[in-house]
């Protein structure tokens, strides 16, 4: 951004600032610095610098514009640009995939709910294994690693409905996201959720146009929208023993519209051609 001021002062040009984290307001959150450590406050400044003499400044955030608000309070010009999908290949994606869900739970599984992803402090799975051992007629399929995978799988035993798989191949994972009943994630709330967010995870699961429960106080965008799923409150696992068991009980057929609903938004919505119009727009009007 030091060397974007320096164009727009030299040339008199129009400068866009793009965000895609929060700094240093991340390293304070999620890695635990004081907002008085010299090189916090060092960035900060050079946030300000940023914020102030921009005259767009864009991010993945849906709710970036509280927080720029909040920062220089003189009502600047935001722009949320969120991650996007290409729905050519949602379409061709499409088509029934092989049974390769079936090397894992076998070929008489029950109704399956399915994380798939990192595993580590952040990822919040202690919720969902406690459910799991609530809901013994439901299959969990955990697909991930993490350096807390181990805690998880120690959690889970006993728990005869709950596998975990270990890290496998992207191509493999979206077919069996395109075979599950639920696709579920969750996350810690922190300064950061307040500002929303714009997961790839939820991108890959509203692409395999399934359900989705996400376990999330944060500021709510995408699931809501399309209304292919549901936020419930973080940590609550009675609030997910009961949606899982909803989203269960209905009628196949109606589980299967909702979670569709996800891919259709995205082409329509997130298309990349789509974003880069509204991007294009918004550094015409400049």
């Amino acid at each position: 951004i030091l060397v974007g001021l320096v164009f727009k002062f030299m040339f008199k040009s129009k400068l866009a600032f793009e965000i895609r984290d929060i700094w240093p307001l991340v390293l304070c959150e999620t890695g635990g610095y004081s907002k008085y450590n010299p090189a916090i406050i060092f960035l900060k400044l050079i946030e300000l610098l940023g914020y102030q003499f921009s005259d767009l400044i864009v991010g993945t955030m849906p709710n970036l514009q509280e927080y720029i608000d909040n920062t220089i309070q003189n009502n600047k010009n935001v722009l949320c640009v969120p991650h996007g999908v290409e729905p050519s290949s949602l379409l061709q994606n499409s088509v029934a995939p092989d049974a390769d869900v079936n090397k894992y739970l076998g070929p008489n599984h029950d109704l399956i709910v399915c994380y798939a992803g990192s595993m580590g402090e952040d990822n919040a799975l202690e919720t969902l294994i406690s459910a799991a051992k609530q809901l013994q007629n439901i299959s969990f399929l955990l697909i991930g690693d993490g350096d807390m995978r181990l805690e998880y799988e120690k959690l889970a035993t006993g728990s005869k409905n709950v596998l975990f798989t270990g890290m496998l191949p992207k191509d493999e994972v979206t077919k069996i996201l395109r075979q599950v009943d639920i696709l579920y994630f969750a996350t810690h709330s922190n300064g950061l959720s307040k500002y929303g967010q714009s997961l790839n995870k939820v991108i890959d699961y509203m692409s395999a146009g399934k359900v989705i429960i996400g376990s999330y106080s944060g500021f709510p965008s995408m699931i809501n929208e399309a209304e292919c799923g549901e936020f419930i409150p973080e940590n609550s696992v009675c609030n997910l023993v009961e949606t899982i068991t909803k989203y269960c009980e209905m009628a196949p057929r109606v589980r299967e519209e909702i979670g569709l609903r996800g891919r259709q938004w995205l082409i329509e919505e997130r298309s990349f051609r789509k974003l880069a119009l509204v991007y294009e727009r918004a550094l015409e009007s400049l």
